[in-house]
């Protein structure tokens, strides 16, 4: 039997398109805020504006999950990269509060929307076998964006300006589209026999790593919000920098954790005897 591929032409393509998205979301990340300002938007009308796209995506999720059951990946993808396209241009002319919030909330849709297909669609096309490793690969996708987008957002708004900026959003979103379209168009995989939808009900144990998410993310939100802001009040021209140096430091720190857990997992079973002695 021959071992399945892994980098198949449709892990590529998604790959990319995931990093297009990635990079639209992590562009807006450091430049969104100092945006605001320019609009004589208020400190709270800040925080509210950058963490409403988080707040819709989160809502949206378990109801776009359950919808792929029946709907094929692509089509979601397809869908939220239309709607990044749309609300990267409609900041142009969007105003806070109300119809900036709205914007914020469309683009929250589109996030939950492809973020959602893209790594269910990974999973599905990748045997059960390797479904971790092709999981971990495909997550670079988000932390090559990371280390990349927010650097070079900054860098367009400090030489070019805001308008240029929300035209390479647009072209990164239908860049995303154009690759999710040369998706191989596959139906949703059926559930399993005498499975249920009712199956995937949340238990109360998942609540414990949930609240850590929430937690971290709640640190992380309140970050992104102000940190551009706070940075380029100390003078620092480009607070992207900072992004990009914890981007790469995540992606090492998930290498070395990776090669650490292969090595324990090895020692463990190549050598019983010694990890008893280490560990009694």
């Amino acid at each position: 039997m021959t071992e399945q591929k892994l980098l198949s032409r449709d892990f590529v393509l998604t790959f990319f398109s995931q990093f297009s998205i990635s990079s639209v979301s992590q562009i807006l990340m450091t430049t969104l805020p100092l945006y605001l300002t320019t609009l004589h938007a208020t400190e709270i009308e800040i925080g509210v504006l950058v963490g409403s796209l988080s707040v819709a995506s989160l809502a949206l999720r378990p109801i776009i999950g359950r919808l792929l059951l029946r709907t094929p990946e692509k089509t979601f993808m397809i869908g939220g990269s239309l709607l990044f396209a749309v609300s990267s241009a409609a900041y142009l002319i969007a105003a806070p509060f109300w119809p900036f919030l709205l914007v914020r909330m469309l683009q929250g849709v589109g996030l939950a929307s492809f973020n959602t297909a893209s790594v269910t669609f990974i999973a599905n096309i990748t045997s059960e076998s390797r479904r971790g490793q092709s999981l971990s690969y495909f997550f670079l996708s988000f932390n090559t964006a990371l280390a990349l987008a927010p650097t070079c957002g900054m860098f367009v708004v400090n030489h070019f300006g805001f308008i240029l900026l929300f035209g390479i959003c647009i072209a990164l979103s239908l860049c995303s589209l154009f690759t999710a379209g040369k998706l191989e168009s596959r139906a949703p995989i059926p559930l399993e026999k005498g499975s249920t939808e009712s199956d995937f009900r949340i238990g109360l144990r998942i609540f414990p790593p949930i609240f850590m998410f929430f937690l971290a993310h709640t640190i992380w939100g309140a970050l992104t919000a102000f940190f551009p802001l706070y940075a380029i009040g100390q003078g620092v021209s480009n607070p992207g920098l900072f992004f990009g140096a914890y981007a790469i430091v995540l992606i090492l720190g998930r290498g070395l954790g990776g090669e650490s857990l292969t090595f324990t997992a090895g020692r463990r079973s190549c050598c019983p005897a010694l990890h008893r002695m280490s560990s009694g």
